[in-house]
């Protein structure tokens, strides 16, 4: 009988530890998950200017992902094209060089 007892009392221990590594971790994970989403970020193209400085254009978009990447935290920054501006066939020119996605561990995409 003592033998038994034992033998419970060991698979209770045993059921607790489960339950509180769970009830940490479980938690846990879902805030790191959180924290990462919530410093993913999206930018959108509102105008047809070619500068960094300008809010609203595609290098001033690519410029924050790229910047904002290396700073660490956000897994994938999404660039849009603002549909009422992009509602009819429209041409960046570039005239400050090529558009370079400069983070090779995350990913950037490019929507539009």
């Amino acid at each position: 009988m003592k033998q038994h007892s034992k033998t419970i009392s060991r698979e209770r221990r045993s059921n607790r530890l489960k339950i509180n590594f769970l009830s940490i971790m479980l938690p846990t994970a879902f805030l790191l998950l959180a924290s990462l989403a919530a410093n993913a970020a999206t930018y959108t193209v509102t105008n047809l200017s070619d500068s960094q400085g300008t809010s609203g254009s595609l290098r001033w978009a690519i410029w924050q992902a790229n910047t904002l990447a290396n700073t660490g935290g956000d897994p994938q920054d999404t660039i849009d094209f603002d549909p009422a501006f992009f509602h009819v066939a429209r041409t960046i020119t570039l005239t400050n060089g090529d558009l370079v996605l400069t983070d090779p561990n995350r990913a950037t995409v490019i929507n539009g």
